[in-house]
């Protein structure tokens, strides 16, 4: 494995592809510590540390939901769901994406599920009337 690093000094991936090739499996993590070891490759502090995966989720329902609009072709999708459940509680698929109908899907999503605690959304012209710069925290609206 050492002689194949040494004739592909890349990365680990390339040795492990071509001792698969030679039908021996050893996996791309193990071959990067024995080349750490034998002091081929250097460290990289910032792949270092594992990254925490953090997710923006809540305790209870209705406290957060987000809201976004997506466009399929000659669709334009509304999409209100609730950050703990991941619940979708509204949506509506309109010819134009506009604070109307943004208004339409949010009250009846509100009338089925009550009134969360906030609300997220990618502050469009759809959601609201006022210019980011008027607007504290441009993600986060309280009802």
């Amino acid at each position: 494995m050492l002689e194949i690093q040494k004739q592909h000094p890349l990365n680990a991936v390339t040795p492990e592809k071509i001792l698969d090739e030679q039908g021996t499996h050893i996996s791309h993590n193990r071959i990067h510590r024995i080349l750490k070891e034998e002091q081929l490759v250097k460290n990289e502090p910032h792949k270092q540390r594992r990254r925490k995966w953090v997710r923006y989720e809540r305790r209870f329902n209705n406290n957060l939901w987000y809201a976004d609009w997506f466009e399929e072709p000659h669709e334009q999708i509304i999409l209100f769901e609730d950050d703990t459940s991941r619940f979708i509680t509204g949506y509506g698929v309109f010819t134009t994406a506009n604070m109307k109908n943004s208004n339409k899907v949010i009250n009846q999503a509100i009338s089925s599920y009550g009134i969360p605690k906030q609300m997220m959304t990618d502050h469009g012209t759809q959601f609201t009337s006022l210019s980011r710069e008027s607007c504290p925290d441009p993600h986060q609206k309280k009802f």
